[in-house]
């Protein structure tokens, strides 16, 4: 790599994202020998033979010249260390790694450097070392020094008084006391119980080890109603489960819409039926169900601008999310774009695999703007690499007997109708703009029927009767 170049560096030492992107997604394996089993084929038949988008050559072939200025490895591994500092707690020790390490007692100062080794780990004050301790396995775990903790027994000479006794052997002396005051003692002891980690100390701590936020959040809340008796216990846990489930449900749709492109949610609840009133409300409900979805079908959304395609299409789109399908929402300019982008740099197929791994994928203002030329072309190589493999939603202002005029080659309509049509569900909206009913109440009463959203249709000119002149031109009579 060039010197003069030091930013693309990052780029070809960066092969963990297109690993999990081009490998690992839409792929399951067996067990670790299927994983490698796929891996080795993928790397001799995909990333291997494929020329670097940045480097512009072949890998296996700059693998092959830099082999030779490649040297082994050391024998003796390296030795790393990782340096850090750490407050010393109430309790006398440091935190690393979740797990926690003593210091001596007599450790002036409550920051301390840590140095982590692979097979030790060293403290020091100052500079100087003051303990070393083995590396421990898991977290929560505790690890305390014999010699870190001093305790100072301070014995003086007493007199042996009426109420004390001498024990034989270890020569301690004791009081001696009636045997209710040891049954107080007990119940001052059972009492002082609660001063040690209670039951829910315990869950709050295994709650934050196993990541449930709002699950902790809503602890207090349900033990309050669990003694006052309004719940059961299998309903306080249902509860906390259901809490949490909740919170990580969210967060999965608004990740996968952010991973879909669809920054405008749209809901079926939030259309308006009574506006359009040639649409059949309980079909666009049946398709909610995503029953197109696992038939790889392809519902169409025809009908002139603002009757609601969009609308509808990004709901179901939102539909499939919240069931777990993965989506992908654009233009068709925007496709069309990124697929002559990728022809450009020689990563078309690449472009190609990476559009066929949503199950839904929506393409949105088919006819709105011309294609580009050998646009056509393009997308009729993503529709066959997704034919009855994956479904879609399209959403155009153009009836199919005009695609041959969208796509400026009726040759590539026909084949592109052929696939789309094969399994397909077809919803004609017939009606006016939503955008423009405020627009269309605003106008005066005797020009509001001339005003019509929809498009005329336009009758086509009467032909004289009779013979058409030789010269081929009707005549003009004045």
């Amino acid at each position: 790599m060039s010197a003069y170049r030091p930013k693309t560096k990052g780029k070809v030492e960066r092969p963990f994202r297109y690993i999990r992107e081009d490998f690992f997604l839409a792929r399951s394996f067996r067990n670790l020998e299927d994983l490698n089993a796929q891996l080795r084929h993928w790397l001799d038949t995909v990333a291997n033979p494929r020329v670097h988008a940045t480097t512009r050559r072949v890998v296996n072939e700059a693998f092959a010249e830099e082999r030779a200025a490649l040297r082994p490895l050391p024998l003796a591994p390296f030795r790393s260390v990782l340096k850090l500092e750490r407050r010393i707690g109430r309790e006398g020790m440091v935190s690393v790694g979740g797990n926690f390490y003593s210091v001596p007692d007599a450790t002036r100062r409550r920051v301390v450097e840590v140095h982590t080794l692979a097979e030790e780990l060293r403290i020091f004050e100052d500079g100087a070392l003051i303990a070393t301790q083995p590396i421990l396995e898991g977290r929560h775990q505790r690890h305390v020094e014999p010699g870190h903790r001093n305790i100072h027994v301070h014995t003086r000479r007493q007199r042996l008084r009426n109420d004390e006794v001498i024990l034989h052997g270890s020569g301690d002396r004791i009081a001696q006391r009636p045997l209710a005051f040891y049954d107080a003692v007990a119940r001052v002891m059972a009492n002082a119980l609660d001063t040690t980690p209670s039951t829910i100390d315990r869950i709050r701590h295994d709650l934050v080890g196993l990541k449930m936020p709002r699950a902790l959040e809503a602890l207090d809340h349900v033990v309050r109603r669990l003694e006052k008796g309004e719940i059961a216990a299998l309903e306080a846990m249902d509860i906390l489960l259901s809490e949490e489930l909740t919170l990580r449900e969210n967060s999965r749709i608004k990740t996968a819409l952010r991973m879909g492109r669809l920054a405008t949610v749209k809901t079926l609840a939030g259309f308006d039926f009574s506006f359009q009133p040639s649409l059949d409300r309980d079909r666009i409900f049946t398709l909610a169900q995503l029953g197109f979805v696992a038939r790889c079908e392809v519902v169409h959304f025809l009908g002139p601008p603002g009757t609601g395609k969009s609308h509808l299409a990004i709901a179901l789109a939102v539909e499939a999310v919240k069931a777990g399908k993965s989506v992908y929402f654009c233009t068709l300019a925007e496709l069309i774009a990124a697929l002559q982008r990728a022809e450009r740099d020689g990563r078309l197929q690449e472009r190609i695999r990476f559009f066929c791994r949503p199950a839904l994928l929506v393409v949105d203002e088919i006819g709105y703007l011309p294609v580009v030329h050998g646009g056509g072309n393009l997308f009729f190589q993503l529709v066959n690499a997704r034919y009855e493999k994956g479904a879609m939603i399209l959403t155009s202002n153009r009836g199919f007997a005009e695609w041959g005029e969208v796509f400026g080659d009726p040759v590539v309509a026909t084949a592109l109708l052929d696939r789309l049509l094969h399994h397909a569900v077809v919803v004609q909206i017939e009606g006016s703009s939503y955008r423009l009913r405020q627009h269309a109440e605003l106008m005066p009463e005797h020009l509001r029927s001339k005003a019509s959203i929809t498009p005329p249709t336009l009758n086509p000119p009467s032909r004289p009767r009779g013979r058409p002149p030789k010269n081929g031109h009707p005549s003009a009579t004045v």
